[in-house]
């Protein structure tokens, strides 16, 4: 078949394989969404699933009416062309038995053989069809010798006696009607039918043959205005598989057997008449074919479609049908889209909203803690400056080297050591001024290494990564500083006494973390702070960033350095985020807006 042409089951494949894309991709998405997402997908991949159904169901009734059809079609005109065959077959046969008739007489008259002169020649003249297949009338003798013709008073000499007809009437008297194979006639150049009757002498004994030449140029006139009109294919054939007419006409098979096509070797042997698709033995073409055999004659005539020619509307309505069911999916599917759309823009408010309704709620906590934790620490205070006061002055009025003296010392440090921890608390019950300069980050990085390098343990090395575009931020270098000597110092902690690596990697980030920023922001910087410590276990993950939450030992912190970096970070309009695993070290992330941003 053309492939400009789809088959029946191309088309299904095609409807198959695009189905199948799209139920992979709607399986894909489904693994990734919430409840009522999914609840639209599966909506719209039961629709498509309906409508896929629908078109195979209108493809496949159409494809096999229109091969129905095409079978009714067929038969028809070989139901109608089998009787006009029988109607000229017969029209000849009366003509052959005439001629019978009349020669009989002639015979039995005296009027035959040599002296009879032109009589049995005026005979045939007046016996011969003057219009439709009859060609020629003749006569020969027993012994296969033309003795008279229609065509010529004198006809050449032609002896038939090894012509099939003239040998299956010679020996077998009970043969009526005989049509033999096409024969190159010498007095017409045609190919020509002959159509037979054998003739008895009025003694009982074999006379001879009467034959009536058929053209076969009539049958093809007759059907020339069916097959262009149709587009059908039409043969007239003996049922020994040998073709008298092909239209369109083929003159070069004229004669030719057929006998190994499937018309004879599978389906007239089981019924006289009936319709089939094969391809054809002469040039390959498949094509719907009704036959029948004629009734009292050795004849079948075929009439043929190509399948191609009878799908071709059929195509073209599939072609329309599948642009449509195409559209429709597209629609379907942008429905769809549009619906996860609203949805997925409805929990991204309701987060929003959730997410400012808790971080309300954090700030008024925070703000209750702040006042609470201030007004404890200006307490502490004014207790702790008459200590630091009269401590300084005991320490002055003891002798130098004194025990007492080294005791009052300690005492004073100690004082300054809570005092320095007042301040610090005093530092987040207040809002302070923010500085508004420009920091260079590569150099800050720079900076904060050199100075945290000396202060980390010998079995910890400290790295860091600066990418050269990674520009300016305005925030304060001091407040920065403390935010990532913190950072280092709990991941030195974390790492412990074994040997580890610490780096301080900055680099430009066009899109924070989801879980702590929201998507489509950019102009961002990150500066990550990782260690291949023991990572951090869940529980405690989250919890990190609460005021006064601590893993370390008493006496070692009050579990205020994360809060605080948070804190600072987030009043810088950035923001912190953590990532770890337990046995896989943690990622403590910084993101800052860069200065052209803001």
């Amino acid at each position: 078949m053309s492939s400009a042409r789809l088959d029946q089951s191309e088309i299904f494949s095609a409807l198959g394989r695009t189905a199948g894309k799209i139920r992979r991709g709607l399986a894909r998405i489904l693994t990734r969404t919430i409840p009522a997402e999914r609840l639209i997908i599966i909506a719209a991949i039961g629709l498509a699933t309906t409508i896929t159904g629908a078109v195979v169901v209108i493809v496949t009734h159409t494809y096999r009416e229109v091969l129905a059809d095409a079978e009714r079609r067929t038969q028809d005109f070989a139901d109608v062309l089998a009787e006009h065959a029988m109607l000229v077959f017969d029209d000849i046969d009366r003509t052959l038995k005439a001629a019978n008739r009349a020669r009989d007489l002639l015979v039995r008259g005296g009027h035959w053989g040599p002296g009879a002169g032109d009589r049995p020649y005026q005979a045939l003249l007046e016996l011969r069809p003057s219009a439709g297949a009859a060609s020629n009338l003749s006569w020969t003798d027993e012994n296969g010798d033309r003795l008279y013709t229609a065509l010529s008073r004198h006809p050449p000499p032609l002896n038939v006696a090894t012509r099939q007809y003239f040998i299956k009437h010679r020996d077998d008297p009970s043969i009526g009607l005989f049509v033999d194979k096409p024969n190159l006639s010498g007095l017409t150049g045609k190919y020509l039918v002959p159509v037979t009757r054998r003739f008895d002498l009025p003694d009982g004994r074999f006379g001879g043959v009467t034959t009536l030449l058929v053209d076969p140029f009539y049958f093809s006139t007759f059907y020339q205005s069916t097959t262009r009109r149709q587009q059908l294919f039409i043969q007239l054939t003996l049922t020994d598989g040998t073709v008298l007419v092909r239209e369109p006409s083929a003159v070069s098979i004229a004669g030719s057997s057929i006998a190994s096509g499937a018309l004879f070797t599978e389906h007239l042997p089981k019924a006289p008449s009936g319709t089939f698709a094969t391809a054809s033995a002469i040039d390959g073409v498949e094509r719907i074919v009704s036959y029948k055999l004629i009734p009292k004659l050795p004849l079948v005539i075929s009439v043929s479609i190509n399948k191609e020619h009878a799908l071709a509307e059929w195509h073209q309505e599939v072609l329309v049908l599948v642009v449509f069911y195409i559209s429709l999916l597209g629609m379907i599917g942008g429905i769809a889209w549009l619906g996860l759309l609203q949805l997925r823009q409805r929990a991204r408010r309701q987060r929003e909203q959730e997410l400012a309704t808790e971080r309300q709620r954090q700030a008024e906590k925070y703000q209750a803690l702040s006042t609470l934790v201030g007004g404890i620490a200006h307490e502490v205070n004014n207790a702790l400056l008459p200590i630091m006061t009269f401590g300084e002055m005991v320490e002055e009025a003891l002798a130098e080297g004194s025990f007492e003296r080294d005791a009052v010392g300690r005492m004073r440090r100690s004082s300054e050591q809570i005092d320095k921890l007042i301040q610090r608390v005093l530092s987040i019950s207040r809002e302070e001024e923010k500085a508004s300069l420009e920091l260079d980050l590569g150099g800050f990085v720079n900076r904060l290494h050199e100075s945290l390098r000396q202060d980390l343990p010998k079995n910890i090395a400290l790295a860091r990564r600066v990418d050269p575009a990674i520009g300016t931020v305005v925030a304060p270098e001091d407040k920065l500083k403390q935010v990532f000597t913190d950072l280092v110092r709990n991941a030195a902690q974390a790492i412990g006494a074994g040997p580890g690596k610490i780096e301080i990697a900055a680099s430009v980030a066009f899109e924070p973390n989801g879980s702590i920023a929201t998507s489509g922001e950019d102009g961002f910087v990150r500066i990550d702070v990782t260690d291949d410590g023991p990572g951090i276990p869940p529980l405690i993950r989250q919890r990190l960033f609460e005021p006064f939450f601590t893993t370390k030992e008493a006496g070692s912190g009050i579990g205020l350095g994360l809060y605080t970096a948070r804190r600072v970070v987030s009043e810088l309009g950035g923001y912190l985020d953590v990532a770890s695993e337990p046995g896989k070290g943690a990622c403590f992330s910084v993101y800052l807006r860069r200065a052209f941003a803001q």
